[in-house]
């Protein structure tokens, strides 16, 4: 059986007599034996003591060192399971603070020894604590059933319970990371340094809506040289601008009210700048509300339209679909219903281009703000998942994980019993790429391929903005 003991560094250095703790695994050829130090703790159990070479420690111990004044002189003196056709030892010295800092590792040693090191979260920062547990009760408020039907469609609810999966999937989250102190300086920066942010949102509102203006403006007539119905034009014309007209009325009734939105945007940087990304998708969402009824005006125009010509084909074919066999069978239809579908079929023939410019105009203005949202959602998904401990780890030196560690030759030694090997586990830091790519929660992404996209619009199929 062999056997291997990790024991650490400044024990060996600079023994002591004491009791020695740990944990310790046992298997048909191999026995693992992990001392944690002279300090019991939480899962740790007594393995045996360290004493001078003239005290003798119990039997019944997994293990007893001895040492002596000399330097580097301690040896095993007793081995509880014990196989005299195998005396080899190995003996691994360890820095106990490295391995409190190890991030993962492959070998199932050092996962052992990390875990073993790992310092219970303490409530010493008192405020952080406080603030921590504030953020949960404020937040929990939008669990409440009646505020939850309409926060489902929020991407600021919809953020905060990824938020809350992080936390529950993480068990440790530092209260110091990179979106909180973005958070707090965008804060800082709305409240006190940028004068009258909602009257710049107010200009971009307007230079959208007169932009807006512009694009229903040429459609008037005959755009890029298409020849559109002209009864039908005027007809959607007058419909869009009329609501243009409905949402500057709204905007004008609102408008002493859009510098207070900014204070709860603002004070939202506390729980991170990701929040605040997320209240900005809302706003965006809000004030493209026009964009949204046009698109759905032309999406449904487009699919009544195509539907149409699709089912009236087949009357002129001479085909009906039969619902009990689920096929298209030949049919004979009467003179006066091919008459009629002729008739229809002619005019939403000839209604199809009008209508497909509409359709392709408000699908490209609603794919331009389905993707400046979707680029939000990626930037606060990326700030709320940035390892930040593991950079500020890096930045002081002390970023760990198993390809840093390295493994030394220090003596070896021969006893009367026991032969042991001795050797040093140093550890260095790890690289920034490893830092950046270490392995986090994550959730499933749930984006829009751009086939889907196109399948949509295809079919006239209203895609939602997440």
């Amino acid at each position: 059986m062999k056997t291997k003991i990790f024991f650490p560094e400044n024990l060996f250095y600079f023994p002591r007599n004491c009791e020695v703790y740990g944990s310790f695994t046992l298997t048909e050829h191999l026995q693992t034996i992990y001392v944690a130090g002279c300090e019991s703790g939480k899962g740790l159990q007594s393995l045996g003591t360290l004493s001078k070479s003239e005290s003798q420690g119990k039997k019944t111990n997994i293990v007893n060192f001895k040492f002596t004044a000399s330097p580097n002189s301690m040896i095993i003196d007793h081995l509880k399971h014990f196989n005299k056709e195998n005396k080899f030892i190995d003996i691994f010295l360890y820095q106990s603070c490295q391995f409190n800092k190890l991030t993962e590792s492959s070998q199932e040693d050092f996962q052992i020894l990390s875990k073993m090191h790992q310092k219970e979260e303490s409530n010493r920062n008192v405020v952080a604590n406080f603030c921590s547990r504030a953020f949960d009760v404020v937040l929990n408020v939008a669990d409440w059933k009646p505020l939850e039907t309409v926060f489902n469609h929020m991407a600021i609810y919809s953020h905060y319970k990824e938020w809350k999966q992080y936390k529950q999937a993480r068990k440790k989250v530092p209260f110091f990371t990179l979106d909180r102190v973005l958070g707090v300086i965008s804060m800082i920066l709305l409240l006190y340094f940028v004068k009258n942010p909602g009257y710049h949102l107010m200009n971009v509102v307007d230079f959208v809506i007169e932009r807006l203006r512009m694009l229903l403006d040429s459609l008037k007539g005959n755009p890029a040289g298409l020849k559109l119905n002209v009864h039908l034009n005027k007809l959607l014309l007058s419909c869009f601008n009329y609501h243009i007209d409905l949402w500057e009325i709204f905007l004008y009734l609102i408008k002493p009210t859009i510098p207070q939105l900014f204070i709860p945007v603002a004070i939202l940087g506390v729980f991170g700048i990701s929040f605040q990304l997320a209240m900005l998708t809302d706003i965006i969402i809000l004030f493209a509300l026009h964009a949204h009824c046009f698109y759905i005006y032309a999406s449904a125009l487009y699919k009544l339209d195509h539907i149409g010509i699709k089912v009236l084909w087949k009357i002129l074919l001479g085909k009906k679909k039969n619902p009990l066999k689920n096929r298209v069978e030949s049919y004979d239809y009467m003179d006066r219903q091919l008459y009629l579908a002729t008739m229809f079929f002619a005019s939403l023939l000839f209604l199809m281009p009008t209508i497909l410019v509409y359709y392709f105009v408000f699908t490209l203005l609603r794919i331009v703000i389905y993707v400046a949202n979707e680029i939000l959602k990626y930037l606060r998904r990326k700030l709320l998942y940035f390892p930040s401990k593991q950079v500020f780890q890096w930045l002081t030196g002390t970023f760990y994980q198993s390809d840093s560690i390295l493994l030394k030759f220090l003596c070896a030694t021969d006893a009367k019993v026991f032969h042991q090997t001795v050797f040093q586990i140093k550890l260095k830091s790890s690289s920034f790429t490893s830092a950046l790519t270490t392995k986090n929660y994550s959730p499933t992404h749930d984006f829009l391929t751009l086939k889907d996209i196109l399948l949509n619009i295809i079919d006239g199929t209203i895609f939602k903005l997440k």
